[in-house]
């Protein structure tokens, strides 16, 4: 008798990554006509498996605006795990653009999510005849990407941004090496 002994080396496949959360916050802070990169919504978003997931849509709404003719563009970009949006680092990245509309807008986007945890940020132009008063406001629905579309059920949450005069930050964290100024300090 011959003892045969067999074993399974076949190589095992890693969990196929994919989103599996995403949280949405509502930036409630004023907005001014003619700002660029304004942040409207805040998303968390969680990815399952050891690779980085290729996204390549983002449905939103802009149900809660008062007048879609006060938006110029609407941007989303990405800074990974960095809980700041900040333009000048190196970390944020541009997703994807579009045109505002009535309806849900698909907006087509470029770009990974590399990390476990990622912070997506959308983001308006405000026109510089944008009525004051008025309120800029985004909803997220659904989230594609190469292996599947997740759907936000909290992607509506409560606020708005309201459109004053022109608003324009004079310093911000990090510019001179700072963190924060106060305003003796501007003196």
């Amino acid at each position: 008798f011959a003892i045969i002994s067999c074993s399974n080396n076949l190589p095992t496949e890693s969990p196929v990554s994919k989103i599996t959360s995403a949280t949405a916050y509502q930036e409630t802070n004023y907005t001014g006509r003619g700002n660029d990169n304004e942040v409207i919504l805040k998303l968390t978003v969680a990815r399952s498996g050891d690779e980085a997931v290729d996204l390549k849509s983002i449905e939103i709404n802009l149900n809660g605006t008062t007048n879609i003719n006060d938006i110029e563009s609407i941007k989303i970009y990405n800074t990974n795990s960095f809980d700041n949006f900040d333009l000048k680092n190196s970390q944020t990245v541009l997703l994807g653009s579009a045109v505002p509309s009535s309806g849900n807008i698909t907006i087509n986007t470029t770009g990974q999510l590399k990390n476990t945890y990622n912070i997506l940020w959308i983001t308006f132009k405000i026109k510089e005849n944008a009525i004051e008063g008025n309120q800029a406001d985004a909803s997220v629905i659904s989230l594609t990407s190469a292996n599947n579309t997740y759907m936000v059920s909290n992607g509506n949450p409560t606020g708005a941004r309201t459109i004053l005069l022109t608003r324009t930050q004079v310093f911000g964290p990090g510019d001179y090496g700072s963190t924060n100024y106060r305003i003796p300090a501007i003196i």
